[in-house]
C-alpha cells in the first residue's frame, strides 16, 4: 500500500491470488500486512483470519512490538492475544529493549496487559 492507503498492483494480484485460491498464505509473507488491511477493508473473513495466523506464526523479538501496534490498530484480536502472549514470555529487559518499546507506552490498555 502507498502512504495514501492505495494498493499497489503486487498486492492487489497477491490479495486475489488468495482469493481465488491460487496461492498458499506461506507465498504471501511479504505483503501479508498489506493484505491484513484489505481483508477488514473488503470484509473477507477467511483471508483475514488466514494474515492473523500466518502473522502470529511469523511473532519473534524483532517483530512483536510491531505486531501489537499492528492488532491494537487495526482490531486483530487474535493476533494481539498472541502478540500479547509473546511478549510475556519474554523477559522484561529484553522486552524494553525492543526497538520501538517506547511506542508501546502510548496504548495504557495494551501495558496493562502487559504487566
Amino acid at each position: 500500500m502507498t502512504k495514501d492507503n492505495n494498493v499497489t498492483l503486487n498486492v492487489l494480484k497477491r490479495f486475489l491470488d488468495f482469493t481465488y485460491g491460487i496461492k498458499s498464505m506461506l507465498e504471501l509473507e511479504d505483503v501479508v500486512v498489506y493484505l491484513a488491511i484489505m481483508a477488514k477493508k473488503y470484509d473477507t473473513p477467511e483471508m483475514r483470519k488466514a494474515c492473523e495466523h500466518l502473522m502470529s506464526d511469523m511473532l519473534n523479538k524483532d517483530t512483536v512490538v510491531a505486531a501489537l501496534l499492528f492488532s491494537v490498530k487495526h482490531e486483530f484480536c487474535t493476533l494481539k492475544k498472541e502478540a500479547v502472549r509473546f511478549a510475556k514470555s519474554l523477559n522484561i529487559d529484553t522486552l524494553k529493549s525492543l526497538e520501538d518499546f517506547q511506542k508501546l507506552y502510548q496504548n495504557n490498555e495494551l501495558m496493562l496487559e502487559l504487566l
